[in-house]
């Protein structure tokens, strides 16, 4: 055993390797409570929608026993063309276990990753700790728990994490059966090469790389200090013939599938751009890598790196070498398929692995490294020096990490993981979820839900929730006929006023918010509006169902009936109830503007007055008023903006919204997004059908950005040569709310 090997062994007493084992347990409890936090909610839009799609492909599994993943709800079974071929089909088969024995629940959707995950800090903190000390394996844990990248997509079902687990497994059941020669330890490890080879292709490079340096052992057993080579060559023959074997499974399945030219085109459309100047490519993405690692994480993977080389050359022991296999894996993954990194935030996932074991050996180092020196003076200083340079080594970074962990992890899953979009509105789609869910016991098991594509992103989310068939058609004939096909379902803000009267003049439309569903059974007739309602989330709820998210339902609202039919010209009935939140209130002041209720408009509108706030109040060419603006909501604010219209605006315009980051947080290591951000999109009722006073309400999620956010707006033509609203005293935006 060489002094450097031997060094990190002494540098701790047992009181202190109680500490930072108890730092290591703090951290392995925060990342699964971090993990499982609303791990039973409901899927939005955006990246974790694909975990719908693994649920979906998994029951479709049970359902027509069938090896394949196909993600798409069918009558039939569907055939091996329809199955999803560009990667391993492990995490498919992982969620198709999680929903037969869980159910149809999005907790079956989740739980296998955040097991996974929680399982491979487990594990790394076992093998780091008999590696590299008690705080190599703290480093190795609190390096892994508290990289923003790994608290936002630690409980999400994708290869990475899947992948990841299976190498982890790899790695502690080799080492633990180089030190023991127990078959278990064996069996573990090709039980991580399973695993890994089964999650994604990065898994190849890197147990083939372990596999690499590890022949090299083999062949030069004297350089490596190698004994016991029938047991190490049974490891490696073992390891390699499952991994080959697992690749020729993948290639056979594909094949008979009929995607084996399927899959070789998805690794050069998403290598595409790969010749590009890696400076230049980096540079396009320096916000996305410098938020999901903090540039501080960057700046300890870059040094370790070198730390990380130089054990492996003088030590050369197995597990010294994992941290490069991991670097080699993720820098290919990352690097050569250039379109898969530019669209994808969680690409370089597989660099938390890497930073992980190499945190562990710089800390391990360095203690070594400060306790031979100061030892050379005093043998016992230089013991507390070492142990001293280690508990600093690893709980500064940790403590700098600290404040963003919460922060990363509110705002990853208000955004479904897509967390700037590059400056490209947000919609989180849980309007589409709520419908799905309160559609599906009236969509019979046997029946197709129609969806108008062409204007609604109708993900795996909305399939998954409504569980049911759904195909993409236009709005058929209505009539009995459409038995098989009941519901159709439209986005309302994306249809032209043209296109939202034809379907007036032909069905009867439920008007639920954004959205236009129309039982096609049934004829033409006038709308009923109904509102998605919304109220904070309990304690239960936010811990288990959603933080970022309101508890919804829907219902019949007479106030949305009345305002959508007088704009329509349908025959209507005044609403009777009395206002019940400041929305109704807008709507009964419309209603009095109708009816010539003077008195009645001016005490609503006193009403309207005193819950917004004034400052940006600003009047427009055409005669129309921004009353103010106001914040509402606590688990995902919205940003509205009040109107007192004076009449159509024959641009159909709307107020968009925008912000932008002035200044990072406070004692935070993520970067100012440098993105203009867009922050909402129409409202559903068309501006072109606005009545002269009558008051209107702009409404956006904020998504607030971490940091100084000012959101301002102006208004925006959808129809071309049009006149738009510009303020009168020809500023060019309007400032509405600033947010820190």
């Amino acid at each position: 055993m060489s002094t450097l090997d031997a060094g990190h062994k002494k540098a701790v007493t047992p009181a202190h390797e109680r500490v930072a084992n108890g730092l290591a347990l703090v951290g392995i409890v925060w990342f699964a409570a971090a993990l499982a936090w609303g791990i039973n909610g409901p899927l939005g839009g955006g990246h974790y929608q694909s975990m719908a799609a693994t649920g979906i492909a998994g029951e479709n599994m049970w359902r027509f026993h069938i090896l394949g993943p196909a993600w798409s709800y069918s009558h039939t079974a569907p055939p091996p063309s329809e199955f999803y071929c560009h990667h391993p089909w492990g995490v498919f088969w992982a969620t198709a276990l999680s929903v037969k024995l869980l159910g149809h629940h999005n907790l079956a959707l989740v739980l296998p990753a955040v097991l996974m995950s929680v399982t491979t800090v487990v594990l790394l903190h076992r093998l780091a700790r008999s590696a590299w000390g008690a705080w190599g394996g703290a480093a190795a844990v609190l390096g892994f728990v508290l990289t923003p990248i790994s608290i936002a997509f630690g409980h999400f079902e994708s290869l990475e994490v899947i992948t990841m687990f299976g190498a982890t497994v790899f790695f502690h059941g080799s080492v633990r059966y180089f030190e023991t020669f127990k078959k278990r330890f064996l069996l573990e490890a090709l039980v991580g090469i399973f695993f890994a080879t089964s999650g994604d292709w990065p898994g190849y490079l890197i147990v083939g790389a372990v596999l690499a340096i590890e022949l090299l052992r083999l062949v030069l057993p004297s350089r490596f200090g190698l004994t016991a080579l029938k047991a190490h060559t049974r490891w490696w023959v073992l390891s390699v013939a499952l991994a080959a074997l697992m690749l020729v499974f993948w290639v056979a399945m594909f094949s008979k599938a009929g995607k084996l030219a399927d899959w070789l085109t998805s690794g050069d459309s998403r290598s595409a751009g790969a010749s590009a100047p890696l400076a230049e490519v980096l540079a396009s993405r320096a916000f996305w890598i410098e938020s999901a690692f903090t540039p501080m994480v960057i700046a300890i993977g870059k040094f370790a790196a070198i730390i990380v080389v130089i054990r492996a050359l003088v030590l050369r022991k197995p597990v010294e070498f994992f941290a490069l296999a991991c670097l080699f894996g993720a820098t290919v993954q990352y690097v050569v398929f250039k379109s898969g990194a530019d669209i994808h935030y969680f690409w370089p996932q597989y660099y938390v692995l890497y930073f992980s074991l190499a945190f562990a050996q710089l800390v391990a180092t360095l203690g070594w490294f400060v306790g031979a020196v100061v030892g050379r003076l005093n043998r016992r200083v230089g013991h507390y020096a070492a142990i001293t340079t280690c508990m600093l080594a690893t709980l500064v970074p940790a403590v700098a990490l600290v404040p963003d962990a919460p922060r990363i992890l509110r705002y990853a899953r208000a955004t479904g993981g897509r967390f700037s979009e590059k400056g490209h509105f947000i919609r989180d789609e849980f309007d589409t979820i709520q419908v799905a869910k309160w559609m599906g016991p009236a969509v019979p098991q046997s029946a197709t839900f129609l969806v108008d594509t062409s204007n609604l992103s109708w993900g795996w989310h909305a399939s998954w929730a409504l569980d049911r068939v759904n195909i993409a058609a236009a709005l058929p004939e209505v009539g009995a006929s459409n038995a098989s096909q009941p519901w159709w379902l439209a986005r309302i803000s994306t249809l032209s006023q043209s296109a939202l009267t034809n379907v007036m003049s032909r069905a009867r439309p439920l008007i639920i918010d954004d959205l236009m569903l129309v039982d096609t059974r049934v004829g033409q007739g006038p709308l009923l509006g109904y509102r998605i309602e919304e109220r904070e989330p309990t304690w239960l709820e936010w811990a288990f169902i959603s933080g970022v998210q309101p508890v919804r339902s829907i219902r019949e609202n007479e106030f949305v009936t009345w305002e959508w039919r007088i704009h329509f010209d349908q025959l209507f009935d005044f609403p009777k109830a009395e206002p019940k939140d400041l929305e109704e209130v807008r709507v009964a002041h419309n209603v009095a503007v109708h009816q010539g209720n003077v008195a009645q408009a001016s005490k609503l509108r006193a009403r309207i007055d005193g819950a917004l706030d004034r400052a940006p109040a600003a009047t427009f060419s055409g005669g129309h008023q921004l009353l103010g603006a106001r914040v509402s909501g606590k688990a995902n604010p919205k940003l509205e903006t009040w109107f007192l219209s004076n009449g159509p605006i024959d641009s159909n315009a709307y107020f968009q919204v925008r912000s932008t980051v002035e200044a990072p947080l406070k004692f935070s290591l993520i970067p100012r997004d440098p993105s203009e951000r867009d922050c909402g999109m129409p409202p559903a009722l068309p501006s072109t059908v606005w009545r002269v006073g009558f008051i209107y309400r702009f409404e956006c999620p904020m998504l607030h950005r971490l940091g100084l956010e000012h959101f301002y707006g102006n208004w925006v033509a959808q129809t071309a040569g049009k006149n738009t609203p510009g303020r009168t005293d020809a500023a060019p935006i309007t400032q509405l709310v600033s947010i820190y």
